[in-house]
């Protein structure tokens, strides 16, 4: 859990909440849960955690109040995340293109995630990775990404 706690303070340092509930010790993804439910995907360089991505073949509560109840065969995307030593190396864009292939293989017609409006860091990085506004909530915008099916 330390590289995404570190990654919320960087949030916070940059004027965004995101991820804030984490510095103070809640969970509301249940990322170790998570874990040991083979819905997270750890990205590894000589044995150092580089990055990491919740990436979910069906709805949690979270993705159900915000995109409503939908059987459609997406994966959702939680807590993407690089470690911050290892910003600036386009890894997230990899992370993301990995993703989608991954998807690919497995017929999955689209990507779907949600960031804080107060993250403009998340906003430009998700639009210039090819994620279109599904909707501006309140606190939250939705987006997504079709997947190129074969």
């Amino acid at each position: 859990m330390e590289p995404i706690t570190a990654k919320a303070k960087a949030f916070k340092e940059s004027g965004s909440s995101q991820w804030s509930a984490l510095l103070d010790g809640v969970d509301s993804h249940n990322t170790k849960y998570r874990i040991t439910n083979n819905e997270v995907m750890v990205y590894e360089y000589n044995s150092q955690i580089i990055g990491a991505v919740i990436l979910l073949h069906e709805q949690s509560t979270w993705d159900t109040k915000l995109w409503g109840k939908d059987k459609a065969k997406v994966f959702y995307i939680h807590r993407l995340m690089v470690s911050n030593e290892f910003n600036g190396m386009n890894l997230g864009s990899h992370m993301l293109k990995h993703i989608e292939e991954i998807a690919e293989s497995l017929s999955i017609s689209s990507l779907r995630l949600d960031y804080l409006n107060s993250n403009k860091f998340l906003k430009q990085f998700y639009k210039i990775n090819g994620f279109t506004v599904t909707k501006n909530h309140q606190e939250f915008t939705t987006m997504q990404k079709a997947v190129s099916l074969n």
